[in-house]
Protein backbone atom coordinates (compact mmCIF):
# COMPACT_ATOMS: atom_id res chain seq x y z
CA UNK A 1 0.00 0.00 0.00
CA UNK A 2 2.91 2.35 0.75
CA UNK A 3 4.35 1.70 -2.63
CA UNK A 4 0.67 2.35 -4.20
CA UNK A 5 0.32 6.06 -2.10
CA UNK A 6 4.38 7.06 -2.67
CA UNK A 7 3.52 6.53 -6.62
CA UNK A 8 0.13 8.06 -6.75
CA UNK A 9 1.72 11.02 -4.37
CA UNK A 10 4.50 11.52 -7.00
CA UNK A 11 1.93 11.50 -9.66
CA UNK A 12 -0.61 14.02 -8.59
CA UNK A 13 2.08 16.31 -7.10
CA UNK A 14 3.75 16.71 -10.59
CA UNK A 15 0.53 17.18 -12.50
CA UNK A 16 -0.27 20.17 -9.79
CA UNK A 17 3.19 21.58 -10.31
CA UNK A 18 2.95 21.27 -14.06
CA UNK A 19 -0.33 22.71 -14.09
CA UNK A 20 0.39 25.60 -11.86
CA UNK A 21 2.91 26.34 -13.52
CA UNK A 22 1.38 25.88 -17.18
CA UNK A 23 -1.65 28.81 -15.54
CA UNK A 24 1.20 31.37 -14.22
CA UNK A 25 3.48 30.90 -17.50
CA UNK A 26 0.42 31.68 -19.73
CA UNK A 27 0.89 35.18 -21.23
CA UNK A 28 -1.03 35.54 -24.49
CA UNK A 29 -5.07 36.10 -23.20
CA UNK A 30 -4.44 34.61 -20.12
CA UNK A 31 -7.47 34.90 -17.49
CA UNK A 32 -6.92 37.09 -14.58
CA UNK A 33 -8.93 34.54 -12.54
CA UNK A 34 -6.09 31.90 -13.86
CA UNK A 35 -3.95 33.29 -10.98
CA UNK A 36 -6.18 32.17 -8.23
CA UNK A 37 -6.62 28.86 -9.79
CA UNK A 38 -2.66 28.14 -10.15
CA UNK A 39 -2.76 29.57 -5.83
CA UNK A 40 -5.54 26.88 -5.56
CA UNK A 41 -3.99 24.38 -7.05
CA UNK A 42 -0.35 24.62 -5.84
CA UNK A 43 -2.52 24.74 -2.00
CA UNK A 44 -3.60 21.17 -3.53
CA UNK A 45 -0.31 19.87 -4.41
CA UNK A 46 1.69 20.93 -1.50
CA UNK A 47 -1.43 19.57 1.03
CA UNK A 48 -0.97 16.02 -1.20
CA UNK A 49 2.76 16.08 -0.44
CA UNK A 50 2.57 16.81 3.23
CA UNK A 51 -0.32 14.02 3.37
CA UNK A 52 2.30 11.65 1.41
CA UNK A 53 4.88 12.76 3.94
CA UNK A 54 2.73 11.82 6.97
CA UNK A 55 1.73 8.29 5.65
CA UNK A 56 4.97 7.41 5.00
CA UNK A 57 5.99 9.41 8.40
CA UNK A 58 8.94 11.02 6.47
CA UNK A 59 7.46 14.21 8.23
CA UNK A 60 9.84 12.84 11.10
CA UNK A 61 12.44 14.46 9.03
CA UNK A 62 11.20 17.79 8.31
CA UNK A 63 8.31 17.95 11.42
CA UNK A 64 7.96 21.65 11.12
CA UNK A 65 5.41 20.95 8.09
CA UNK A 66 3.10 19.35 10.93
CA UNK A 67 0.07 21.05 10.72
CA UNK A 68 0.53 23.27 8.20
CA UNK A 69 -2.52 22.15 5.91
CA UNK A 70 -4.99 22.73 8.15
CA UNK A 71 -4.05 26.24 7.87
CA UNK A 72 -4.45 26.23 4.03
CA UNK A 73 -7.98 26.10 4.20
CA UNK A 74 -8.08 29.50 5.43
CA UNK A 75 -6.54 30.28 2.08
CA UNK A 76 -8.34 28.16 -0.10
CA UNK A 77 -11.38 29.49 0.43
CA UNK A 78 -10.72 33.12 -0.71
CA UNK A 79 -8.49 32.19 -3.69
CA UNK A 80 -11.56 29.59 -4.76
CA UNK A 81 -13.87 32.66 -3.66
CA UNK A 82 -11.57 35.25 -6.45
CA UNK A 83 -11.16 32.54 -8.88
CA UNK A 84 -15.12 32.11 -9.18
CA UNK A 85 -15.67 35.40 -8.92
CA UNK A 86 -13.57 36.44 -11.36
CA UNK A 87 -14.71 34.23 -14.28
CA UNK A 88 -18.07 34.24 -13.65
CA UNK A 89 -18.69 38.06 -12.56
CA UNK A 90 -15.38 39.45 -14.73
CA UNK A 91 -17.13 42.92 -14.25
CA UNK A 92 -16.25 43.17 -10.22
CA UNK A 93 -12.91 42.85 -10.79
CA UNK A 94 -11.00 42.92 -7.30
CA UNK A 95 -9.85 45.88 -4.74
CA UNK A 96 -7.75 46.56 -2.04
CA UNK A 97 -10.53 45.63 0.07
CA UNK A 98 -9.92 41.82 -0.63
CA UNK A 99 -6.73 41.62 1.31
CA UNK A 100 -9.27 41.54 4.46
CA UNK A 101 -10.08 37.98 3.06
CA UNK A 102 -6.73 36.77 4.25
CA UNK A 103 -7.41 38.40 8.25
CA UNK A 104 -8.64 35.14 9.40
CA UNK A 105 -5.20 33.20 7.87
CA UNK A 106 -3.06 35.83 9.53
CA UNK A 107 -4.93 36.15 12.78
CA UNK A 108 -4.69 31.66 13.09
CA UNK A 109 -0.67 32.24 12.37
CA UNK A 110 -0.52 34.60 15.25
CA UNK A 111 -2.89 32.41 17.60
CA UNK A 112 -0.68 28.92 16.71
CA UNK A 113 2.46 30.90 16.83
CA UNK A 114 3.84 28.83 19.84
CA UNK A 115 2.73 26.11 18.44
CA UNK A 116 4.46 26.96 14.82
CA UNK A 117 7.69 28.08 16.58
CA UNK A 118 7.99 24.90 18.93
CA UNK A 119 11.04 22.82 18.69
CA UNK A 120 11.64 20.42 15.72
CA UNK A 121 12.12 18.00 18.78
CA UNK A 122 9.34 18.30 20.66
CA UNK A 123 7.13 18.31 17.40
CA UNK A 124 8.16 14.63 16.46
CA UNK A 125 7.40 13.49 19.55
CA UNK A 126 3.80 14.66 19.63
CA UNK A 127 3.78 13.54 15.77
CA UNK A 128 4.96 10.10 17.38
CA UNK A 129 1.86 10.35 19.76
CA UNK A 130 -0.29 10.74 16.51
CA UNK A 131 1.23 8.02 14.78
CA UNK A 132 0.85 5.73 17.52
CA UNK A 133 -2.57 6.93 17.84
CA UNK A 134 -2.76 8.48 21.61
CA UNK A 135 -4.44 10.82 20.89
CA UNK A 136 -5.86 13.05 17.73
CA UNK A 137 -6.68 17.03 17.45
CA UNK A 138 -9.59 17.99 19.13
CA UNK A 139 -12.30 19.74 18.20
CA UNK A 140 -11.47 23.30 19.71
CA UNK A 141 -12.68 26.65 18.98
CA UNK A 142 -9.95 27.23 16.09
CA UNK A 143 -10.90 23.93 14.21
CA UNK A 144 -14.21 25.11 14.31
CA UNK A 145 -13.77 28.43 13.35
CA UNK A 146 -11.35 27.15 10.58
CA UNK A 147 -13.72 24.61 9.46
CA UNK A 148 -16.93 27.48 9.20
CA UNK A 149 -14.36 29.77 7.52
CA UNK A 150 -14.10 27.12 4.63
CA UNK A 151 -18.01 26.38 4.55
CA UNK A 152 -18.86 30.06 4.37
CA UNK A 153 -16.52 30.64 1.36
CA UNK A 154 -17.74 27.07 -0.86
CA UNK A 155 -21.46 28.11 0.22
CA UNK A 156 -20.22 32.15 -1.65
CA UNK A 157 -19.11 30.16 -4.27
CA UNK A 158 -21.70 27.61 -4.79
CA UNK A 159 -24.45 30.94 -4.97
CA UNK A 160 -22.42 33.26 -7.21
CA UNK A 161 -22.31 29.58 -10.31
CA UNK A 162 -26.10 29.28 -9.39
CA UNK A 163 -26.71 32.96 -9.63
CA UNK A 164 -24.58 33.04 -12.96
CA UNK A 165 -26.66 30.34 -14.80
CA UNK A 166 -29.99 32.44 -13.72
CA UNK A 167 -29.22 35.39 -14.76
CA UNK A 168 -27.81 34.40 -17.94
CA UNK A 169 -30.42 35.08 -20.85
CA UNK A 170 -31.27 32.20 -22.84
CA UNK A 171 -28.70 33.35 -26.46
CA UNK A 172 -25.93 33.16 -23.67
CA UNK A 173 -26.86 30.15 -21.79
CA UNK A 174 -25.21 27.68 -24.64
CA UNK A 175 -21.42 29.44 -24.85
CA UNK A 176 -21.82 29.83 -20.96
CA UNK A 177 -22.57 26.22 -19.84
CA UNK A 178 -18.84 24.70 -20.72
CA UNK A 179 -17.37 27.50 -18.42
CA UNK A 180 -20.64 27.18 -15.61
CA UNK A 181 -20.34 23.07 -15.42
CA UNK A 182 -16.12 23.58 -15.42
CA UNK A 183 -16.95 25.81 -11.98
CA UNK A 184 -19.68 23.73 -11.08
CA UNK A 185 -17.24 20.63 -10.93
CA UNK A 186 -14.49 22.13 -9.17
CA UNK A 187 -16.78 23.52 -6.26
CA UNK A 188 -17.97 19.70 -6.03
CA UNK A 189 -14.27 18.77 -6.04
CA UNK A 190 -13.03 20.84 -3.23
CA UNK A 191 -16.32 19.93 -1.04
CA UNK A 192 -15.30 16.48 -1.87
CA UNK A 193 -11.43 16.94 -0.71
CA UNK A 194 -12.26 19.27 1.77
CA UNK A 195 -14.84 17.40 3.90
CA UNK A 196 -13.37 14.20 3.43
CA UNK A 197 -9.91 16.11 5.22
CA UNK A 198 -11.46 17.76 7.94
CA UNK A 199 -13.96 14.22 8.90
CA UNK A 200 -10.64 11.64 8.45
CA UNK A 201 -8.57 14.84 10.10
CA UNK A 202 -10.15 14.38 13.69
CA UNK A 203 -11.36 11.13 13.32
CA UNK A 204 -8.48 8.94 12.20
CA UNK A 205 -5.75 10.53 10.61
CA UNK A 206 -3.61 7.70 8.80
CA UNK A 207 -6.97 6.63 7.02
CA UNK A 208 -6.78 10.86 6.14
CA UNK A 209 -3.08 10.35 4.96
CA UNK A 210 -4.09 6.56 2.51
CA UNK A 211 -7.21 8.33 1.04
CA UNK A 212 -6.79 12.37 0.64
CA UNK A 213 -3.75 11.52 -1.91
CA UNK A 214 -5.83 9.41 -4.06
CA UNK A 215 -9.03 11.75 -4.41
CA UNK A 216 -6.61 14.93 -4.90
CA UNK A 217 -4.81 13.22 -7.31
CA UNK A 218 -7.51 12.34 -9.30
CA UNK A 219 -8.94 15.85 -9.20
CA UNK A 220 -5.50 17.46 -10.17
CA UNK A 221 -5.90 15.33 -12.66
CA UNK A 222 -9.51 15.77 -13.58
CA UNK A 223 -8.35 19.75 -13.82
CA UNK A 224 -6.13 18.83 -16.65
CA UNK A 225 -8.84 17.08 -18.30
CA UNK A 226 -10.56 20.27 -18.51
CA UNK A 227 -7.89 21.90 -19.54
CA UNK A 228 -7.45 20.00 -22.44
CA UNK A 229 -11.01 19.43 -23.43
CA UNK A 230 -12.00 23.22 -23.14
CA UNK A 231 -8.98 24.98 -22.96
CA UNK A 232 -11.47 28.39 -23.78
CA UNK A 233 -12.09 28.27 -20.15
CA UNK A 234 -7.88 29.44 -19.31
CA UNK A 235 -8.19 32.05 -22.04
CA UNK A 236 -9.69 35.11 -22.74
CA UNK A 237 -8.80 35.05 -26.73
CA UNK A 238 -11.95 36.32 -28.01
CA UNK A 239 -12.40 38.97 -25.79
CA UNK A 240 -8.64 40.57 -25.63
CA UNK A 241 -8.67 40.30 -29.72
CA UNK A 242 -12.18 42.41 -29.91
CA UNK A 243 -11.38 44.96 -27.88
CA UNK A 244 -9.15 47.25 -29.56
CA UNK A 245 -11.55 47.28 -32.51
CA UNK A 246 -14.59 48.60 -31.16
CA UNK A 247 -12.30 51.54 -29.69
CA UNK A 248 -13.36 54.24 -32.35
CA UNK A 249 -17.13 53.38 -32.03
CA UNK A 250 -19.65 55.49 -31.10
CA UNK A 251 -22.62 53.33 -31.05
CA UNK A 252 -24.26 54.74 -27.76
CA UNK A 253 -25.15 52.42 -24.79
CA UNK A 254 -28.71 53.10 -25.56
CA UNK A 255 -28.33 51.73 -28.67
CA UNK A 256 -26.90 48.72 -28.36
CA UNK A 257 -29.31 47.89 -25.17
CA UNK A 258 -32.23 48.60 -28.44
CA UNK A 259 -30.99 46.59 -31.10
CA UNK A 260 -29.90 43.63 -28.75
CA UNK A 261 -33.04 43.96 -27.02
CA UNK A 262 -34.75 43.78 -31.06
CA UNK A 263 -32.25 41.20 -32.00
CA UNK A 264 -33.37 38.29 -29.61
CA UNK A 265 -36.85 39.20 -30.22
CA UNK A 266 -36.41 38.23 -34.16
CA UNK A 267 -34.68 35.20 -32.92
CA UNK A 268 -37.36 34.55 -30.37
CA UNK A 269 -40.33 35.50 -31.83
CA UNK A 270 -39.46 34.77 -36.01
CA UNK A 271 -36.48 32.18 -35.47
CA UNK A 272 -34.39 33.45 -37.85
CA UNK A 273 -32.04 31.35 -37.21
CA UNK A 274 -33.22 28.31 -38.61
CA UNK A 275 -32.18 29.82 -41.74
CA UNK A 276 -29.20 27.96 -42.68
CA UNK A 277 -28.10 30.54 -44.67
CA UNK A 278 -28.37 33.58 -42.38
CA UNK A 279 -25.80 36.22 -43.12
CA UNK A 280 -24.63 39.06 -40.82
CA UNK A 281 -25.48 41.28 -43.61
CA UNK A 282 -28.77 40.43 -43.95
CA UNK A 283 -29.69 40.35 -39.99
CA UNK A 284 -28.13 44.02 -40.07
CA UNK A 285 -30.37 45.17 -42.75
CA UNK A 286 -33.31 43.65 -40.94
CA UNK A 287 -31.68 46.09 -38.07
CA UNK A 288 -31.54 48.97 -40.03
CA UNK A 289 -27.58 49.12 -38.47
CA UNK A 290 -24.39 48.37 -40.50
CA UNK A 291 -22.77 44.61 -40.32
CA UNK A 292 -20.22 46.24 -38.07
CA UNK A 293 -22.26 47.55 -35.98
CA UNK A 294 -24.18 44.35 -35.38
CA UNK A 295 -21.08 42.59 -34.99
CA UNK A 296 -19.87 45.08 -31.96
CA UNK A 297 -23.22 44.33 -30.13
CA UNK A 298 -23.54 40.65 -30.51
CA UNK A 299 -19.69 40.48 -28.98
CA UNK A 300 -20.21 42.96 -26.09
CA UNK A 301 -23.62 42.20 -25.22
CA UNK A 302 -23.80 38.87 -25.55
CA UNK A 303 -20.16 37.64 -25.07
CA UNK A 304 -20.23 36.33 -28.43
CA UNK A 305 -19.28 36.19 -32.02
CA UNK A 306 -22.10 36.31 -34.66
CA UNK A 307 -22.00 31.79 -35.05
CA UNK A 308 -21.96 31.30 -31.54
CA UNK A 309 -24.83 33.81 -30.98
CA UNK A 310 -26.85 31.68 -34.40
CA UNK A 311 -25.45 28.66 -33.21
CA UNK A 312 -26.99 29.15 -29.33
CA UNK A 313 -30.45 29.34 -30.65
CA UNK A 314 -30.18 26.93 -33.03
CA UNK A 315 -29.07 24.46 -29.99
CA UNK A 316 -31.36 25.51 -27.69
CA UNK A 317 -34.08 25.10 -30.17
CA UNK A 318 -32.45 20.84 -30.98
CA UNK A 319 -32.46 20.51 -26.98
CA UNK A 320 -36.39 21.07 -27.02
CA UNK A 321 -37.18 19.26 -30.27
CA UNK A 322 -34.84 16.20 -29.22
CA UNK A 323 -36.99 15.00 -26.13
CA UNK A 324 -40.32 16.33 -27.50
CA UNK A 325 -42.35 13.70 -27.46
CA UNK A 326 -44.34 14.66 -30.77
CA UNK A 327 -41.12 14.80 -32.54
CA UNK A 328 -39.63 11.29 -31.99
CA UNK A 329 -40.48 10.60 -35.37
CA UNK A 330 -37.67 13.08 -36.88
CA UNK A 331 -34.21 11.54 -36.95
CA UNK A 332 -31.10 13.55 -36.04
CA UNK A 333 -30.41 14.78 -39.00
CA UNK A 334 -33.96 16.14 -39.66
CA UNK A 335 -33.67 17.94 -36.08
CA UNK A 336 -30.41 19.57 -37.37
CA UNK A 337 -31.94 20.80 -40.33
CA UNK A 338 -34.86 21.95 -38.85
CA UNK A 339 -32.83 24.37 -36.78
CA UNK A 340 -30.42 25.35 -39.58
CA UNK A 341 -27.43 23.48 -39.77
CA UNK A 342 -26.03 22.39 -42.70
CA UNK A 343 -24.85 18.63 -41.77
CA UNK A 344 -24.64 16.42 -38.84
CA UNK A 345 -20.93 17.00 -38.21
CA UNK A 346 -21.49 21.05 -38.24
CA UNK A 347 -24.54 19.85 -35.92
CA UNK A 348 -22.89 17.51 -33.69
CA UNK A 349 -19.82 19.72 -33.13
CA UNK A 350 -22.26 22.75 -32.19
CA UNK A 351 -23.69 20.62 -29.76
CA UNK A 352 -20.98 19.03 -28.22
CA UNK A 353 -19.33 22.18 -27.78
CA UNK A 354 -22.56 24.29 -26.42
CA UNK A 355 -23.57 21.27 -23.68
CA UNK A 356 -20.78 18.83 -23.26
CA UNK A 357 -22.90 15.49 -24.61
CA UNK A 358 -23.16 14.49 -28.41
CA UNK A 359 -27.16 14.95 -29.51
CA UNK A 360 -27.43 10.81 -28.87
CA UNK A 361 -26.23 11.31 -25.23
CA UNK A 362 -28.18 14.14 -24.54
CA UNK A 363 -31.47 12.15 -25.64
CA UNK A 364 -30.54 9.40 -23.31
CA UNK A 365 -29.77 11.71 -20.40
CA UNK A 366 -33.15 12.90 -21.00
CA UNK A 367 -35.40 10.17 -22.15
CA UNK A 368 -37.22 9.23 -18.45
CA UNK A 369 -37.67 5.24 -19.05
CA UNK A 370 -40.82 3.71 -19.63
Amino acid sequence: MTSFITIVSILGGAQGLFLASSLLALKRHRLRANKFLAYVIIILAVTLIIAFLHFSRLVLYVPHLYNITPLFTLLYGPLLFFYVRDLLRPARGGTRWDLLHFLPFISAIWLQWPFLNMGGERKARYMMNVFEDRYLPTLNTLSVARISHLAIYLFLCFAIAFAAGKTRDRSANGAYQPRLFWIQSLLSGSFVIWGLYTFLYFYNQQWLNMTVPIVITVALYGIGFFALRFPELFREVHVQRLRPKYEASRLADEDKELHGTRLTQLFTEEKLYTQPDLKLQTLAERLKISPQELSQIINEKFDQNFSEFVNSFRIEEAKALLVDANHKHLTIVAIANDVGFNSKSAFNSAFKKFTGQTPSEYMKSHTTPA
